[in-house]
């Protein structure tokens, strides 16, 4: 965990999950604006979509609104779409990073290689 973002770790399995959701709750409790970055992310399964599932609707008891960062071709979203769900179903807000050199049509005000899709 950083000062701006939750670091998912590397590996998120059964025996690493409690911990990994009792922080994450704490970090949500303490942050204005709970932000998951998933960039680190190589292996999970049902348990990580159990504390995304989770964080979601913590955030959302507290007022918040949850960002994740993840790759658009990561492990999050292979494992998202092996289990059915949408980005949305975990974030209300989701910024996809990949590794993209800017084009001539992105708009100043944008991140190169970067975009954002809201929840509605």
């Amino acid at each position: 965990m950083n000062d701006t973002h939750y670091m998912i770790p590397e590996v998120v399995d059964i025996a690493s999950a409690p911990k990994i959701a009792k922080d994450l709750a704490r970090y949500i409790r303490t942050s204005p604006a709970p932000s998951l970055d998933a960039g680190r992310l190589r292996e999970g399964g049902l348990p990580l979509m159990q504390i995304l599932l989770a964080a979601r609707w913590s955030a959302e008891t507290e007022g918040k609104c949850l960002r994740l960062i993840a790759p658009e071709d990561g492990q999050l979203m292979r494992l998202l779409k092996a289990f059915g769900l949408e980005a949305a179903h975990c974030a209300d807000e989701i910024t996809y990073e990949p590794d993209l050199a800017p084009s001539s049509s992105e708009s100043p005000d944008e991140k190169p290689g970067s975009a954002t899709l809201k929840r509605n």
